[in-house]
Parts: C-alpha cells; structure tokens; sequence
C-alpha cells in the first residue's frame, strides 16, 4: 500500500480535494485563453473524458484583463 502523505481537506467547487478524499482526475488547458471558444471546447472535451478539475492558465496580461473571473464545476449547465 502507498503511503499517502497527511493534507488538508478543501473543496473545489462540488470537488473534495486532499485529507484522504479519493483521487480526482485533473488536467491543464493548452489552448491560448484569448481564443475563448477553443479553451471552453477543450474545458467540455476534458469534462466527456472524465476530469473532474480543469485548471486554465492565462496565456498574457491582455488575455487576462479582457475576461471576467468565473467558476465552474463539471456539473454546472453550459
């Protein structure tokens, strides 16, 4: 059995993370966030494949200055 070091438990939208919940699968964005289109295609195609957490990182100062911050959760509608 692996030894799973000791974290604090926080939640993620619906998504319990750390302090012994079970592994979440999750991944990172690669599309450029100033497409918005593209990154919300790739965030729905992550969700079919079964990701549970999608983490977006803004590709510029610009890109991020252009969106308003939003939160979402694999089983809020679109």
């Amino acid at each position: 059995m692996i030894n799973r070091r000791k974290t604090r438990q926080i939640q993620l939208g619906n998504v319990t993370v750390g302090g012994g919940a079970p592994i979440t699968v999750q991944s990172m964005t690669k599309t450029d966030t100033r497409d918005v289109q593209a990154t919300l295609l790739e965030i729905w195609a992550l969700e079919a494949a079964g990701c549970e957490i999608v983490r977006c990182a803004r590709s510029s100062g610009r890109s991020a200055s252009r969106s308003s911050p939003t939160s979402t959760s694999t089983t809020s509608s679109r």
